[in-house]
């Protein structure tokens, strides 16, 4: 009976390191996700912002271009 109770518990024993060694795995898994996760978080908002500025330039050149035009036809 006594040995039988020690069997388990080495058993315990064994199953509860290799859980510790998957809540480790997983945990470093979880980390490099985040990490990636906040490089890809942080290239979107630059390329959003980037798209913005691009946006805004071209509609101020379009709006010069018009304006341009205008002022042409008006003068001739």
């Amino acid at each position: 009976m006594l040995r039988l109770h020690l069997e388990q518990l080495q058993e315990i024993k064994k199953q509860r390191e290799i859980l510790k060694k998957q809540v480790k795995e997983r945990t470093k898994e979880l980390e490099t996700s985040n990490i990636n996760l906040q490089k890809a978080q942080a290239e979107a908002q630059r390329s959003a912002a980037q798209n913005y500025f691009t946006y805004e330039i071209g509609q101020r050149i379009s709006e010069e271009l018009e304006l341009e035009n205008v002022l042409d036809e008006v003068v001739t």
